[in-house]
């Protein structure tokens, strides 16, 4: 079957040989050419253990190997070692202790080369690919606001940004972790619900939320401009996820179109296709 699987496409990567990777919630996962050739259907097959070992994919990442994590609902870890062309399975040893369901919502490599994964319900987890080990933060043991985490994003300084569900974001930097909730005094959010988390060229953080439109903030002079809905705007304040690029340019995902921020001048372009099935949009990747 040489068509993209049919459903909800939830995550897009590129690999390191430049092909795009589409996973879906219950098809698995399409691999393609730039042009949108479909090169192979990646899917589960039982009796094969160098197969998915599910088709329902929350997420997918590769890292600077050229391998790519892919995070299952309920079903923990596979790692596609792209340079033997192997599938392993890797069950996540401080949910599966607890007898907890290994579900991954985000996933991301920080600059040590350890793998952090969002899981849903059950905090964050930095592991280290090499030995093994598991550091876990939750909300007991830490000052993360929710252990439902949406969305993990390494910046160019090795910072580490956490986006949850009602939580608010987490920002982790050395030893120390930091927590803005909106309302608080010292916070900047427009929403609790971080969904999707990236960095422009000039080390801004910019915020997806489900709610309150998009936010850029400065880390260092802590400068916050916020996007909403309206004339002039974003197409709608729901955002599933955001993509920076080197020229300036911020892709909004919305659940109504696309939305096109020119970070230079903060003038917002918007794009909703008569054409589109449906308006909502989950995912957006520029490509290399």
């Amino acid at each position: 079957d040489n068509s993209i699987q049919r459903g909800y496409i939830n995550s897009i990567i590129e690999d390191t040989d430049g092909n795009i990777w589409l996973s879906s919630d219950h098809g698995g996962i399409s691999v393609c050419d730039k042009k949108g050739k479909v090169l192979s259907r990646l899917v589960n097959h039982p009796t094969d253990g160098n197969s998915l070992a599910s088709n329902s994919i929350y997420t997918l990442y590769c890292d600077d190997s050229g391998n790519v994590w892919v995070g299952y609902t309920k079903n923990g870890l596979s790692i596609y070692r792209g340079k033997n062309k192997v599938w392993s399975m890797l069950h996540v040893r401080s949910l599966h202790e607890r007898n907890l369901n290994d579900d991954i919502n985000s996933t991301c490599e920080d600059a040590e080369g350890n793998i952090w994964l969002g899981t849903d319900g059950y905090g964050l987890i930095k592991l280290d690919p090499e030995t093994g080990e598991e550091t876990v933060y939750t909300s007991d043991n830490s000052c993360l606001g929710s252990n439902v985490i949406t969305d993990i994003h390494c910046d160019h300084k090795g910072r580490i940004w956490v986006g949850t569900f009602y939580g608010g974001l987490s920002c982790i930097e050395g030893n120390r972790m930091r927590t803005w909730r909106y309302g608080a005094e010292d916070s900047f959010l427009a929403s609790d619900n971080i969904w999707s988390i990236d960095h422009d060229a000039e080390g801004r953080i910019w915020l997806g939320t489900l709610g309150g439109g998009v936010q850029s903030y400065d880390p260092e002079s802590g400068e916050v401009n916020c996007y909403r809905s309206g004339p002039g705007g974003l197409s709608n304040d729901a955002v599933h996820d955001i993509d920076c690029t080197e020229d300036g340019k911020v892709y909004v995902a919305t659940a109504y179109g696309l939305s096109i921020i020119d970070s230079h001048t903060g003038n917002v372009d918007i794009v909703v296709s008569d054409n589109m099935t449906l308006k909502s949009i989950i995912n957006v990747m520029c490509d290399s």
